[in-house]
């Protein structure tokens, strides 16, 4: 350029770094809320869903039963719905992992409990 700026300079000295140049750089971790299932014990089959928030895109969530993958997302909203049928009676974590397109990841975990067996 003829003045010695780069274009990246340029957006820096004029405070425009969240312009997708690549001036600033997302150092957090995505926050999650798993926001359901709240409802104990689960049975059949019930909605698992998270509230995912971060200032850089969501690159995808992985919803998770017992470190297994339930199922992967990446786009909003971070639902999903989970068979209890194909887990035993007992306590189970589910885990919401997630990742940014900074590369930064966050779990949460709740424990659930299952309860399939026909009422008395």
């Amino acid at each position: 350029m003829r003045n010695g700026l780069t274009a990246l300079a340029l957006a820096g000295a004029l405070g425009l770094g969240g312009c997708g140049l690549g001036t600033e750089s997302d150092a957090n971790a995505p926050v999650i809320e798993i926001t359901s299932p709240r409802i104990q014990p689960v049975r059949a089959t019930v909605d698992f869903s998270a509230t995912v928030l971060d200032e850089s895109p969501i690159a995808w969530v992985r919803f998770m039963v017992d470190g297994q993958l339930l199922f992967e997302d990446t786009a909003a909203p971070y639902t999903t719905r989970w068979q209890t049928t194909a887990v035993s009676d007992g306590a189970h974590i589910l885990t919401v992992e997630a990742r940014d397109a900074s590369g930064n990841q966050a779990s949460r975990s709740i424990e659930v409990t299952v309860s399939n067996a026909p009422p008395n």
